[in-house]
């Protein structure tokens, strides 16, 4: 069995985290006791500096059941960043992390498939890693060859792929809703990590190719017609 961490963002989470604290006991005790994972799996609170009581209620969790860990930072750096930094805390004790909203928007009933996805799926795990790097390809020539104001920076080992759009007038927020209203595309934005990541955006191309293909198209688009007015 594997030790899975369940990793959760929290920023002024006290109104909802005892529901889903009581929410994630239940569904560590089902996957524990159908043998998908480790008693050395944990629950790891991340507090994105709360101004409310989030931590307290983090703290009070882990008194009561170890299974509950918290990390507190000391202010707020935004979701992606919290995320970030429970998966970088996870890596050195668990064999694979799971990443969840404090809110389970989420169905954590797919955990369980999720888990079964890890254990037994090594033939579609192989193939989808070619998709994507098909995919990555496919990004990279599109980019030099129809939008070379994007360059793609290449990425290791991963779904999500940097684009850098300092050729474009848009920096930070701008850029971000530049490509919303004007390309009709929405990435994770740069500058929710910081004031370095204000002329990049970040792509999943773990989708069709046909997705990745309008999306590039919709880009192109909205980009060319920056130089028309």
């Amino acid at each position: 069995m594997n030790c899975i961490y369940f990793v959760i963002p929290c920023y002024n989470e006290q109104e909802v985290l005892p529901i889903t604290a009581e929410q994630l006991r239940i569904k560590y005790d089902q996957l524990l006791q159908s043998g998908l994972i480790a008693e050395s799996s944990r629950i790891l609170l991340v507090d994105d500096g709360s101004k409310d009581r989030t931590w307290q209620i983090i703290s009070q969790l882990h008194q009561k059941d170890s299974r509950f860990q918290g990390v507190k930072l000391s202010r707020n750096c935004g979701h992606q960043n919290a995320l970030l930094a429970g998966l970088m805390t996870a890596r050195s004790f668990c064999d694979a992390a799971i990443s969840l909203d404090a809110d389970l928007q989420d169905d954590i009933n797919a955990i369980d498939e999720m888990i079964a996805a890890y254990n037994d799926g090594e033939e579609w795990l192989d193939q989808a890693i070619a998709y994507v790097s098909d995919n990555k390809a496919y990004l990279d020539q599109f980019l030099r060859e129809r939008i070379p104001q994007i360059r793609m920076i290449p990425s290791e080992g991963t779904y999500l792929v940097w684009l850098d759009c300092s050729q474009l007038p848009y920096r930070g927020m701008a850029l971000e809703h530049f490509m919303i209203n004007e390309a009709k595309v929405a990435f994770c934005a740069g500058y929710e990590f910081g004031k370095q990541g204000e002329a990049f955006l970040r792509m999943n191309v773990a989708c069709p190719r046909c997705t990745l293909t309008k999306a590039l198209e919709q880009m192109e688009k909205a980009i060319n017609g920056l130089s028309l007015q």
